[in-house]
């Protein structure tokens, strides 16, 4: 059996890798968000909780041994460059992420365009639009919304459209309808939810 915490300490080296060239490329602040955004989007690359992401795309991976291996999409609302989605590809789902910015969108392109991740699995997109999140087994955000109002809005909206048996990683606001959701455990800062 892999030992989990390898798993885990590789691919955290590996997206802090891969969030070292971009901001090398660009002699951007990952930490504190990018210098051009617009006034709803919040462009900001998650560095900090890398390691709690991996965990959880490892647990949902290995939380049903039975479950159908086919059913891996996985969506990153406001995905920026596309590092959560090589995370997500390099754990087995099928990655694809919605960004807002159209800048951010040609450098996702630019950096996956040597990994398994097709350009078509960037989408030009706004989150607050996109009428397919029901085609998603797994959802992940990070607070890609400035406005407080509209994180609501958004949560509510993923909450709403998300299908049957999918997981949601929402990693600030969340409106879940705990009637359909079942909250599954924490990775760290990270909560695991499963519409039922």
């Amino acid at each position: 059996m892999t030992d989990e915490h390898a798993i885990i300490r590789a691919l955290s080296s590996s997206i802090q890798t891969y969030n070292s060239y971009f901001q090398h490329i660009l002699g951007a602040d990952t930490g504190g968000g990018w210098k051009k955004s617009n006034k709803d989007h919040y462009c900001f690359i998650p560095t900090r909780n890398v390691e709690d992401i991996v965990r959880v795309l490892h647990y949902i991976r290995t939380l049903d041994t039975g479950r159908n291996r086919s059913r891996n999409k996985f969506l990153d609302c406001g995905c920026g460059i596309g590092n959560i989605m090589m995370l997500a590809g390099k754990v087995g789902f099928g990655p694809y992420g919605i960004e807002y910015e159209k800048e951010n969108v040609e450098l996702a392109r630019k950096l996956l365009r040597n990994t398994i991740i097709s350009s078509k699995q960037v989408i030009h997109g706004d989150i607050m639009e996109y009428k397919y999140y029901n085609q998603y087994d797994v959802i992940y955000y990070y607070e890609p919304l400035r406005d407080h109002k509209k994180q609501r809005q958004f949560a509510d909206k993923i909450a709403k459209d998300a299908k049957r048996g999918a997981f949601v990683i929402p990693n600030g606001e969340w409106g879940s309808r705990k009637s359909e959701w079942e909250h599954i455990k924490y990775i760290g800062a990270l909560g695991i939810y499963k519409k039922l």
